[in-house]
């Protein structure tokens, strides 16, 4: 086993955009739109005399402003392609929501005043009236996103960019002093003159690519493998609060894991690895619409197979941070022995594939869930050593968990219970 993590430079901008890209493949109308904004925001900072950390903390924000969507079903979200010009300012919902979720990131990172940024990003500039907050001036920067974020949202993907650009700049312009912070339009209007603007806008891997390589704004913050375990645990809420049907699913599976390589003598280190794969396992089902996430009963055909494309987008957003191993012990949990798993039917599973299998399959049987009752011991067995028995299952790990049932069982509940204590915000 290779141990690729004793070199871990993982980079937090580029996860961050990994997650990001997932929120935006929610909604299809959003795509690729945490990105836009996030660029518009690195143009509008790279014209302020802000300090290095505040311009981070802002593209940062703008890079997932929208956190808080998660728990919106599909009809809700689109109060967020409302394009605000009629005069009505919206602390809309899911801002609140985001800002209850980014204020965990930014005590993790220490990027103070991100919650804020989040929480009144559709604030309107209303003649600067909006522009305190408890008695202090430090809105500015939500305003900075509030603008990036109906640019982005005026920009539509059905007409050329170009011949678009006039008009939502006359938009922007005519709402300059009530919506928006006049200054802010000022700046935009300069750097907008460029055709190169626009083009970039209109080209996500051009976006990427300026985002990552940019030489105004240093947003190379890199994480060891500590700090990794620590914002992958983050997101692994931010993935659960997608279904209130699995809340807390991912804590329990990172748990057994671990759990499990640990039975298997692995070292501290691999167990962490494992760990941080239980964490972001699900991480593809932030693309699943949230009707086919929370329905209580069976899933028609055409829903499963719209679930099947979970560990797709799990494995292909894994993909862009360089963790093969994690990438793939994440991704192949619904992959099975003898090859009938999905999505990539493979029956060559590594050892850490094969626990994640394992973990996932103990933990969705066991657990409580609002709709039924986890499964009790003797049904629980039942199920694992039939699905060992038919070669979908590592025989060997079913038999350790099988073996020692009960202390997984607790260790599942325990962590399980602790987590739905502490965020049960999410739900």
């Amino acid at each position: 086993m290779t141990d690729e993590t004793d070199r871990l430079e993982i980079s937090l901008f580029d996860l961050i955009l990994s997650i990001s890209h997932n929120l935006d493949l929610i909604y299809q109308d959003l795509e690729w739109h945490h990105e836009k904004v996030a660029y518009i925001t690195y143009e509008i900072v790279s014209e302020l005399n802000y300090t290095e950390q505040e311009k981070k903390t802002l593209i940062m924000a703008a890079a997932l402003h929208d956190i808080g969507i998660l728990n919106l079903e599909h009809k809700k979200i689109d109060v967020i392609e409302e394009v605000e010009l009629n005069g009505e300012e919206k602390i809309v919902e899911h801002a609140k929501v985001g800002a209850v979720l980014i204020n965990k990131f930014q005590e993790l990172f220490g990027f103070e005043g991100m919650e804020n940024l989040v929480q009144y990003h559709h604030a309107h500039w209303d003649n600067g009236e909006s522009n305190t907050y408890q008695g202090r001036k430090d809105r500015f920067g939500s305003h900075i996103l509030h603008l990036a974020d109906r640019v982005a949202i005026l920009t539509k993907g059905d007409n050329y960019v170009l011949n678009q650009k006039d008009e939502i700049m006359n938009k922007i312009k005519s709402n300059s002093g009530s919506i928006f912070a006049p200054r802010l339009v000022e700046i935009l209007e300069r750097f907008a003159e460029r055709e190169s603007f626009w083009l970039t806008l209109d080209t996500p891997k051009i976006i990427e690519k300026k985002l990552k390589k940019n030489r105004k704004v240093d947003l190379n913050v890199k994480l060891d493998i500590e700090q990794l375990l620590e914002v992958s645990k983050f997101f692994s809420q931010i993935i659960d609060l997608r279904s209130r049907f699995t809340f807390v699913h991912s804590q329990g599976v990172a748990a057994v894991s671990s759990k499990l390589a640990e039975k298997l003598s692995w070292s501290e280190r691999e167990v962490k690895k494992i760990k941080i794969a239980g964490y972001l396992h699900d991480l593809g089902k932030l693309t699943t619409p949230k009707e086919i996430l929370d329905k209580p009963g069976k899933l028609t055909a055409e829903e499963y197979k719209i679930i099947q494309s979970h560990t797709f987008h799990t494995y292909h957003s894994l993909d862009m941070l360089g963790l093969t191993e994690i990438r793939n012990w994440a991704a192949f949990h619904h992959e099975r022995l003898d090859g009938t798993g999905y999505p990539f039917k493979i029956g060559e599973l590594s050892t850490g594939s094969r626990i994640m299998a394992v973990a996932d399959v103990f933990t969705a049987i066991t657990e409580n869930r609002p709709y039924r009752s986890g499964m009790k011991k003797k049904k629980a067995i039942s199920v694992l050593e039939s699905m060992a028995a038919d070669d979908k299952l590592d025989r060997e790990l079913v038999n350790i968990v099988v073996n020692n049932y009960q202390e997984f069982n607790s260790l599942r509940d325990d962590i399980q219970i602790k987590h739905s204590t502490e965020d049960k915000f999410i739900v």
